[in-house]
């Protein structure tokens, strides 16, 4: 099952399974400038399997065209 939600010019993914999210992204957008990626997490029993790369792929599609995306990453 695949959800997107769009609020506010921001964009939240989530692939779920039996109603849980396994893996998300949220890309807000503060114009045709600037945006951010964040909350790019998959749980790990769920990764090698593709959901990370599908929520990246709608995320990239989203920000399609905005000149500077910024990447806000913590270690894990």
């Amino acid at each position: 099952h695949f959800d997107a939600f769009i609020e506010r010019a921001a964009l939240l993914v989530a692939v779920r399974r039996g109603g849980e999210a396994v893996a998300t992204i949220v890309c807000p957008r503060y114009g045709p400038d600037y945006a951010w990626i964040g909350v790019f997490v998959c749980k790990p029993a769920y990764r090698k399997q593709g959901h990370g790369a599908r929520v990246w792929a709608a995320a990239e599609r989203y920000l399609s065209g905005v000149a500077n995306v910024g990447l806000d990453a913590v270690p894990e």
